[in-house]
């Protein structure tokens, strides 16, 4: 190594150590070193992590600094412009978090077997809902209750309603046939 680049690895390498980010923007974070000094810093992250004010970051440096590891962090991970793919060749992806929240204007899943939801209670909300099943649909409950605020229609080749005790049908007018 040349002696100029002893000099500048020995320069940059004045501090090393955690910092505190106080404001983040494109590419760069002021932050407060562990001596009190505020600098302003560049990212030089292996991954595209997008810091947020509080996180704390591993910072080195002298007459530059540069962000190099995320110690704590509540910022995100950013990728702009570009398609992303996990894969786990051999194994399953885990998403583990207190809360899990997808905002997509369109989102797929693709399963060659089985979706199964396990839930203690699911909210469905949504403008409009159609579902297609090729082959057999089953509601298991042990209490059903739909309330329609207009028209329901059941249109069916064949109806058969089987009931233990009572079948009510209360309505003003009642057409069969």
């Amino acid at each position: 190594m040349s002696a100029t680049a002893a000099r500048n690895v020995e320069q940059a390498a004045r501090y090393l150590g955690p910092a505190r980010v106080l404001r983040a923007g494109a590419g760069r974070v002021a932050a407060r070193l562990d001596d009190g000094r505020e600098v302003d810093a560049r990212l030089a992250l292996a991954c595209p992590y997008r810091p947020t004010a509080g996180d704390e970051v591993l910072v080195i440096g002298g007459a530059d600094h540069f962000v190099i590891g995320v110690l704590k962090g509540r910022g995100r991970l950013a990728l702009e412009g570009r398609d992303l793919g996990i894969h786990a060749e051999r194994g399953r992806l885990r998403l583990s978090a207190a809360a899990i929240h997808v905002d997509a204007p369109v989102l797929r899943l693709f399963a060659s077997d089985v979706v199964a939801v396990h839930a203690a209670s699911l909210l469905k909300q949504v403008s409009s809902l159609r579902t297609l099943v090729q082959e057999k649909a089953s509601l298991l409950g042990r209490d059903v209750d739909q309330l329609v605020r207009g028209p329901w229609r059941l249109r069916a080749r064949r109806v058969v309603a089987k009931v233990k005790n009572t079948f009510f049908v209360n309505g003003t007018i009642v057409r069969l046939g």
